[in-house]
């Protein structure tokens, strides 16, 4: 039976220097899954980003992300395969189900797709970057003004708990002190 799997690992960047190395690499876990009967959906990669601690002496790692459809043994030796190579520093196969594996992928299409079309803003004669259009639509305005509106309510309700909270303690104050 085959199921949809997601694979998230990180490649050591120490040993993995340039990108035709990492195209190795990527294609190295793809022909696996392929090999053992897998149907790679998407291989997409994220890119080196900062650890949030120290794995192995690196800082750094460059995450990849691996969408595919196989059989259960598929998803064991793809472990196994990670866990004894040094070009990897961290790895999870997870396994999805139907609905979100479609809605996984199609996210992460969008995401690269997006991440590919940012340019950088043009600069005008003066050397300032031109404003962003003012993107609200009167759904969001409502929407905003609802959301102001109880942020106003709660803070009311705040301070008059912190008040009469503040009241209680003074007078415990002054009892206190009249006793001493």
């Amino acid at each position: 039976m085959l199921r949809n799997y997601e694979t998230m690992f990180i490649v050591n960047p120490s040993i993995v220097t340039d990108d035709q190395q990492l195209e190795a690499v990527m294609e190295k876990y793809r022909q696996l899954v392929t090999d053992n009967g897998g149907e790679v959906q998407q291989l997409i990669k994220w890119d080196r980003r900062r650890l949030a601690y120290e794995i192995n002496g690196q800082r750094e790692g460059i995450y990849l992300l691996l969408n595919f459809k196989a059989e259960p043994r598929v998803s064991k030796e793809l472990d196994r395969v990670f866990k004894i190579n040094d070009d990897i520093l961290r790895h999870m196969i997870i396994v999805l189900d139907e609905k979100r594996a479609a809605a996984e992928i199609a996210k992460a299409s969008s995401a690269a797709q997006s991440a590919a079309l940012v340019e950088t803003p043009e600069e005008d004669s003066t050397g300032v970057d031109e404003p962003i259009d003012d993107l609200t639509t009167p759904e969001t305005e409502a929407a905003s003004d609802e959301q102001s509106a109880v942020s106003a309510e709660e803070e009311s309700s705040v301070e008059t708990e912190t008040d009469s909270e503040s009241e209680a303690v003074t007078e415990e104050t002054q009892a206190e002190t009249e006793e001493a």
